[in-house]
């Protein structure tokens, strides 16, 4: 910009944040927005494969370390002992048939599973982690209401099995909290991102949902998309993941054009209240 004297009516921040994926919450765009939130007209994350793809809502996320202790002993010789693992397989079972909207999208997964000492003990200890997201803050915080029912009910029906009350005990706590928000695909921000992807000659694809950096400003209140970076991936998410970055230079046109759009140009264009 300054070798073509173009100079923005607003100030740009260029962040490269930290933490987005896993247990780290997206506490770098978190820790960005929640410090710099007076100051941030809006925002622009830049994530996936994808060159029409732009994320304009926020899905929200949780998830919660489960953990069941007991007693233990000889499988053999202490049969009758309330299992830990066996509490944990109890409770893993009724989550699996909670029922869930298919509008707004909601999901759930009990995804790392962890248990017992020996292979002839009866458990003294399990763990499990379970991933909860939805489109809806409504309906996660309903989620997460039965969830921690279930956690309980687990305990206690293996403790009745074996007509031991609380021989198995249930701890658990929330590793991460994303929020969930909405924007209006009409409101100017949607629009603009739109129209700058049209201009490079791609149909933008919006999506309802979506768990990107954008939550955090959206949370906030500050308008925020998330546009693609391009190019191809496969395996995300798994050892065997590889990225091709072909045709990148045009999603980077796409993003340069909005974020000029929305910050504007001294005496070229005006900035857009969002």
């Amino acid at each position: 910009m300054t070798t073509n004297a173009l100079k923005p009516y607003h100030d740009i921040i260029v962040a490269g944040t930290v933490a987005e994926e896993g247990l780290g919450a997206m506490s770098g765009m978190k820790h960005l927005v929640n410090n710099k939130a007076d100051e941030i007209l809006a925002a622009i994350s830049i994530d996936g494969p994808s060159n029409d793809v732009m994320y304009f809502n926020a899905t929200g996320m949780i998830n919660y370390d489960v953990t069941y202790t007991g007693p233990g002993g000889h499988a053999y010789l202490a049969f009758g002992t309330p299992s830990a693992t066996h509490a944990m397989g109890r409770s893993i079972a009724a989550l699996s048939d909670i029922q869930v909207p298919e509008i707004p999208k909601t999901t759930f997964t009990v995804s790392l599973v962890s248990g017992g000492q020996a292979i002839h003990g009866i458990a003294q200890s399990a763990n499990f982690k379970i991933n909860m997201r939805s489109d809806s803050a409504e309906v996660l915080a309903q989620m997460e209401q039965q969830a921690l029912a279930i956690f309980q009910q687990g305990a206690d029906a293996e403790n009745a099995r074996w007509h031991k009350q609380d021989a198995v005990k249930v701890t658990f706590n929330k590793i991460m909290d994303v929020p969930a928000g909405s924007q209006s695909e009409t409101c100017r921000m949607v629009q603009a991102a739109k129209l700058a992807t049209l201009a490079c000659g791609i149909t933008p694809q919006p999506r309802l949902g979506g768990c990107t950096n954008s939550n955090m400003p959206i949370a906030l209140g500050i308008p925020a998309v998330t546009l693609g970076r391009g190019g191809a991936e496969y395996g995300t998410h798994t050892v065997d993941e590889w990225f091709d970055p072909t045709g990148v230079y045009i999603c980077e046109q796409k993003s340069l054009l909005l974020l000029l759009a929305l910050a504007g140009l001294t005496d070229v264009t005006i900035a857009p209240q969002l």
